[in-house]
């Protein structure tokens, strides 16, 4: 039997939070702020991948994922779970007036993982 993802849930309930937030309670979300923070957490994810995958070939291989089980696009799409909750949990807890200070936050939310 295969296990779920717990991020899979997380994605799930953090959804939901902010489709009520914005659907029943009025918490001022702006569903542009939020496209804006998804949009940046995975961009920023995907080129911080991207860029660790050619600085570091030996420890990431062309052909299979860190883990060998799977191809290399099934663990770029679990990176990517990964900044798709970091993309909500902005949505829900950061209040902004500017595009460039959501794109900001997404950034350095995502790269700071990347901080060795």
């Amino acid at each position: 039997m295969q296990q779920v993802d717990p991020r899979e849930n997380q994605i799930l309930f953090l959804s939901l939070f902010l489709a009520l937030g914005i659907g029943t309670r009025d918490w001022t979300l702006r569903p542009d702020f939020i496209i804006v923070a998804i949009a940046t957490c995975l961009c920023t994810q995907w080129i911080a991948n991207t860029l660790r995958q050619r600085i570091e070939p030996q420890k990431f291989p062309t052909k299979q994922a860190p883990d060998g089980d799977r191809p290399r696009w099934a663990s770029s799409l679990s990176n990517l779970k990964s900044a798709l909750i970091t993309a909500l949990g902005l949505s829900l807890l950061l209040r902004t007036d500017h595009y460039s200070t959501m794109v900001l936050a997404g950034t350095l939310a995502i790269g700071s993982k990347f901080l060795r």
